[in-house]
């Protein structure tokens, strides 16, 4: 599978993944190496952190010491957040 048929079928379109910067890449899982969906998150334009997806296979992996953040904050118009439930 690839990205783009991988986020159609979510209703996810090409559009948003080139805005948000999500690419595909070979991820290495304790299951093997699996194509995968790879979301940046970005301090400041600089990424800080990513997290994947095998595309065929519900296995997630993140960037080893990566920053924990909301996906996409660095496009938030302040840096004040109210998470609520």
């Amino acid at each position: 599978m690839d990205l783009t048929t991988w986020a159609l079928s979510r209703g996810i379109s090409q559009t948003t993944l080139e805005q948000c910067g999500v690419k595909q890449h070979s991820v290495a899982y304790p299951e093997g190496v699996k194509d995968s969906v790879i979301f940046h998150y970005y301090r400041d334009g600089k990424s800080v952190n990513w997290k994947a997806r095998a595309f065929d296979e519900k296995l997630f992996k993140q960037q080893t010491g990566g920053e924990q953040r909301f996906y996409n904050m660095d496009t938030f118009p302040t840096d004040v957040l109210y998470v609520t439930h």
